[in-house]
């Protein structure tokens, strides 16, 4: 049970318009609970059995990916509702960003109590189609925007969170495979077919964290050439132009024996011969490890699948920095 008179969100909150009376009723409905920073209240994927009102702190709303990140939806404040009313399965996790308090419903009585208040279902009717507007809003931004647009810069000077450091001493070659200046850099390869040809030539995938270092430096720079990004020092953010799949890619050899493949690979290439870009140089003299191909790494003491990624992205509207790694490509 709760006091709903001296609530602070009150004016604010879902139930805010309620009478009195219809207040007292939800209150016995009702109890406070207090969750700390990082603790979850409600699991993406489990059966909804609550909704609360934020009364104090900040939760986020998250969707685990297919390959396991966590990407955030949403952040929630005082006075926001958490839960799905009416609905049998949560779509998102609930999680505290900072120690909060919230008043918390079982959803079976709040949705017999939101049954017979239609003023309550008004409010929360209205409530979703403002946030179906503004994530409409957010799409038509986002759609509209490349790359670039959406993180242009980043703040300098880079921070290191880790009171570790790790020594590195290794080798790398200068140019992207097969390291001949002015030849057209391989794609279409696979981890394993990378690998061979490496230790064909007495040498080796670099690691992930070696990729990192010989692109980022010792200032961990996000870029190759400092923190905001610049399309005309990379090969990077040129039009995307979509790929047919109603025929699967073959490995590069293979591909320039096949007529469709050949020509979509003509069609989709935008590549820049190796060494063209003299702008884009790490502080180690090595090029092109921001944008133009992928690099593959290797990716120490994981198993496989999971022990290759790929770094630098390449000539299209991507990452293009040098710490992200993409691991869902095998």
């Amino acid at each position: 049970m709760t006091d709903c008179s001296h609530c602070p969100v009150g004016d604010s909150a879902i139930c805010a318009g309620l009478s009195a009376e219809a207040l007292e009723c939800l209150g016995h409905l009702g109890r406070k609970q207090k969750v700390r920073r990082g603790q979850t209240l409600v699991w993406e994927g489990d059966e909804a059995l609550v909704v609360a009102n934020v009364i104090s702190g900040i939760l986020k709303l998250s969707i685990s990916t297919a390959d396991g990140r966590e990407q955030i939806v949403g952040v929630v404040f005082p006075s926001d509702f958490i839960g799905r009313p009416f609905g049998k399965e949560s779509p998102h996790s609930v999680t505290a960003l900072t120690d909060a308090e919230l008043c918390v419903f079982t959803r079976s009585a709040f949705d017999g109590f939101a049954r017979q208040h239609p003023d309550l279902q008004n409010r929360l009717l209205m409530r979703t189609l403002t946030e179906l507007d503004r994530a409409r809003h957010w799409m038509l931004l986002l759609g509209k925007k490349t790359a670039s647009e959406r993180c242009i810069a980043y703040e300098k000077p880079t921070r290191c969170l880790s009171k570790k450091k790790q020594h590195l001493s290794f080798c790398m070659d200068r140019f992207e495979y097969p390291n001949v200046v002015g030849e057209i850099p391989r794609v279409l390869t696979s981890w394993h077919q990378a690998k061979k040809r490496c230790e064909e030539q007495g040498k080796r995938l670099c690691t992930e964290a070696e990729y990192n270092f010989a692109c980022e430096g010792p200032v961990a720079l996000p870029y190759v050439y400092g923190y905001e990004r610049d399309p005309q020092t990379c090969a990077i953010d040129k039009p995307y132009r979509y790929p047919d799949h109603s025929k699967q890619m073959h490995t590069y050899d293979e591909c320039l024996t096949d007529e469709w493949c050949k020509a979509e690979l003509g069609r989709l290439d935008q590549r820049e011969p190796i060494g063209q870009r003299k702008t884009c140089v790490s502080w180690a003299g090595l090029f092109d490890l921001n944008g133009n191909v992928n690099e593959w790494v290797e990716i120490p003491k994981e198993k496989p699948p999971n022990r290759s990624g790929l770094k630098g992205g390449w000539w299209g509207p991507v990452r293009g920095r040098c710490r992200p790694t993409v691991t869902f490509h095998k």
